[in-house]
């Protein structure tokens, strides 16, 4: 059998739809609660660095630049739960997974990256979805 993936459903569930079903639903369960918050944040991040215009009505949608405070709080959140979240193995050892690795650092760059092309080349702004594919 071979196993694929359906990327296109696996990003549905990071949405800001799925954090509010949890929330509704799950109102006493506190790990579920910081699950939804964490879905929240990452479904954010996705919209950040999957712009594809320099101007939207929603300025996470924008390019990098065009509201960069706004756009760097929640990637610059992401980072630190990133840091902080440790994985247990079946035998009890934890570790850095290559996921949490690559978002730390596909973020980081990302960031300096427009820095970068801002003061050297007088570039404002970062249309992040050809950058990171």
């Amino acid at each position: 059998m071979k196993l694929t993936q359906n990327i296109s459903l696996a990003v549905q569930l990071l949405s800001h739809e799925v954090s509010a079903l949890f929330q509704k639903y799950f109102l006493e369960d506190k790990e579920k609660l910081a699950l939804a918050a964490f879905n929240d944040l990452a479904s954010t991040c996705w919209k950040i660095l999957t712009s594809k215009l320099v101007y939207s009505f929603d300025p996470m949608c924008c390019a990098l630049r065009v509201d960069i405070e706004k756009q760097k709080a929640p990637l610059l959140e992401f980072i630190n739960c990133m840091e902080s979240i440790k994985f247990i193995n079946k035998k009890g050892h934890s570790g850095e997974k290559n996921f949490q690795r690559g978002m730390i650092i596909t973020i980081k760059a990302t960031i300096k990256l427009q820095e970068i092309l801002n003061t050297k080349y007088k570039l404002p702004y970062l249309i992040i979805n050809s950058t990171n594919q």
